[in-house]
């Protein structure tokens, strides 16, 4: 009798005929269980069916299976009862047949220690005649434990019918007080131990872990690369991907717990293909930890997802060290820090990484970076392109990051209204002519002359006192009011260009003519400045860093300045295409250059300004106040004196 609940298991369950090896076909198979609660009370039957559609042909066998009971209820009974018939413990593959790759996913099913620890029993299991095989090779050769050298599902002496190549248990609640957490532990150590049986990619996000699960993780792995035959760590070397996302109890302590397991394993090469420990409630110290790990143990870790922690500048300084310590080793080529506490100082010192070619893709996104962190990006690229680079793409993420100077603060007026557009280019006028205006003053301080512009006009020694000055109302450049930070008070985007640029002066003085040659791309970097609050000013200077870089040092460049609002779509797609098929992208480089140069005119003047100040102010300490009008010229020549027409001919005297 076919009950309501196989009828929908037939219903989901899909064999593809996909090609053949030797004698066996080989087919894949998927049973989608997720979301139908109302299956549990048919748990028996419905495993049993599944059983006979995946196991019961004697002449066919599925190469893949996928497996969801996501979101399903079924608790640890109805999954253990499911688990049996999904993994029979017949293990023996039909001749000529490769093993079945099994794909489980149990999110979100009421598992708890007790109930998951069955389930990964039956994962590790082994044949029955394989462990006759081990007892009678204990007797023999007195060996506690056979050799787990092989890959999965091919063992030299038997042959396994299936193997789990992902695990997903998350959204469960595995919490250390509860029943049954000692023997999840154990259960989960023994699991990493076996190369043969431990899946290689294995997700236990949000699932209440605490330190002690790393310490057991860690353990598991250094049992399994404890063998220091090199043939024996070759079969080994099978990376895993492990994704413990969401687990604020593991903090520092479980940070540390598997960095020790990484550092006792040195030169063990990769271990961990991605390693997700993003929302974890890392610190500064599990981030040292772990930075103490990949020194030691370089290349250790493919992808490092530390995203969403409590890393400041600190941390990110300890792992960017470590990185540029080790050289000839493949490093990681993915590193994440999204969301945390990083500033500029934390982006340049990882920027350094990024300069040595080595690493393929960072990601910085809704941290605190600013003018100073941007410019470092830029020395870095610029840096790749005197060096033999390790990688052809780079891809470097800074969106959410408040790099531009165009802010929001409703005080007045519309998001969009005129009035808080002129007072942002008013702003950001008036940050730069502060800047220079400083500059001057502190010249004139070095030299004992800091009063001469006392008595001009007023110097605003704050932004918010100069906004005063010039009667601005209204928006503010600055959410929080606050530009003391010259960092702060600079456009990121222009400051990262300008590195691509430093070279021009030199050009000039040694005579080279600028030249439209290009130079073949021997790198490609894909830069995200999404939501940066980049105004026009901030993508004409980008087109420009974009032209510069492909011109002069081969990097063919490509922008993503989505989601910055004031900008028009064809900039951002002038940014996102280098080719510049329309010419958008070579007409938003000249507007920079034009407005580079009026600065450029406008700091020669204010130079030579500050240069006949001083020269007044010299004067006037001098005493010679009445030998200079108001314009710094002497009086000298400007009145006769009779001495001056004694020898004059008197001839002309009437």
């Amino acid at each position: 009798m076919q009950t309501k609940g196989l009828r929908v298991v037939y219903a989901f369950l899909v064999i593809v005929l996909d090609r053949k090896f030797g004698e066996c076909s080989s087919r894949k198979a998927r049973i989608d269980l997720s979301y139908k609660p109302h299956l549990g009370d048919d748990a028996d039957s419905v495993a049993k069916f599944i059983g006979e559609k995946i196991w019961g042909s004697a002449t066919k066998q599925l190469h893949e299976i996928e497996v969801d009971l996501s979101s399903s209820l079924f608790g640890d009974d109805k999954v253990g009862i499911i688990s049996k018939d999904v993994f029979p413990n017949v293990h023996e593959t039909l001749e000529g047949c490769d093993p079945t790759k099994i794909h489980l996913t149990a999110r979100m099913n009421r598992l708890t220690p007790v109930g998951v620890s069955n389930l990964l029993e039956i994962i590790c299991s082994k044949p029955a005649s394989e462990q006759e095989e081990e007892k009678e090779q204990s007797k023999t050769e007195g060996v506690a434990e056979t050799s787990n050298s092989t890959d999965p599902g091919k063992l030299s002496q038997f042959h396994r019918r299936w193997y789990v190549q992902s695990l997903d248990l998350s959204l469960n609640d595995f919490h250390p007080e509860m029943k049954g957490s000692k023997k999840f532990l154990v259960a989960l150590r023994s699991i990493f131990e076996d190369s043969e049986t431990c899946p290689s990619i294995i997700r236990l996000e949000s699932c209440s872990l605490g330190p002690a699960a790393c310490r057991a993780i860690g353990k598991g792995i250094m049992t399994r690369y404890k063998d220091n035959n090199k043939e024996v760590l070759q079969q080994n070397k099978r990376p895993m991907s492990l994704h413990l996302c969401g687990n604020e109890g593991l903090g520092d302590s479980g940070a540390a717990a598997l960095a020790a397991a990484l550092r006792t394993m040195k030169a063990r090469g990769e271990i961990f293909d991605i390693l997700d420990l993003s929302w974890c409630d890392i610190g500064d110290a599990g981030a040292e930890a772990i930075a103490m790990a990949l020194e030691t143990n370089p290349g250790c870790i493919r992808h490092l997802n530390l995203s969403h922690n409590s890393i400041t500048d600190e941390g990110v300084s300890a792992i960017a060290k470590a990185l540029t310590q080790v050289s000839n080793v493949p490093l990681l080529q993915s590193l994440n820090f999204n969301g945390n506490d990083v500033g500029d100082h934390g982006a340049s010192e990882i920027s350094k990484v990024v300069g040595t070619g080595q690493l393929s893709e960072l990601s910085l996104r809704c941290c605190h970076i600013h003018a100073d962190g941007a410019q470092a990006f830029g020395q870095a690229i610029k840096a790749m392109s005197n060096k033999p680079n390790k990688v052809n793409l780079v891809k470097i993420d800074l969106s959410g990051n408040p790099i531009g100077v165009l802010r929001k603060k409703s005080k007045a007026g519309g998001k969009y209204s005129a009035s808080m557009l002129k007072s942002k280019a008013s702003a950001t006028t008036a940050s730069y002519m502060n800047f220079l205006g400083k500059s001057i003053k502190s010249g004139l301080k070095d030299v004992g002359l800091d009063g001469v512009l006392s008595n001009g006009s007023p110097s605003a020694e704050s932004d918010d006192e100069e906004e005063e000055q010039m009667g601005f109302e209204g928006d503010s450049l600055a959410e929080d009011g606050d530009l003391t930070d010259p960092s702060k008070a600079r456009c990121g985007a222009k400051s990262f260009t300008g590195v691509f640029f430093d070279d021009d002066d030199n050009d000039e003085e040694n005579g080279d003519a600028k030249t439209s040659k290009l130079v073949p791309s021997t790198v490609k970097c894909e830069l995200a400045f999404r939501h940066c609050s980049l105004d026009q000013g901030a993508a004409d200077a980008l087109a420009a860093a974009v032209l510069r870089s492909k011109e002069k040092l081969g990097i063919d460049m490509k922008v993503d300045a989505g989601m910055n609002t004031v900008l028009e779509e064809a900039m951002i797609e002038a940014l996102q295409d280098s080719s510049d098929e329309y010419g958008h992208l070579e007409e938003m480089a000249d507007r920079h250059m034009d407005v580079m140069e009026a600065l450029r005119v406008a700091e020669e003047r204010a130079a030579e300004a500050a240069k006949a100040a001083a020269e007044r102010a010299s004067a006037s300490s001098m005493g010679w106040d009445d030998q200079y009008d108001e314009f710094g010229f002497s009086h000298a020549n400007d009145y006769d004196s009779d001495a001056a027409y004694d020898n004059e001919d008197d001839s002309y005297a009437y």
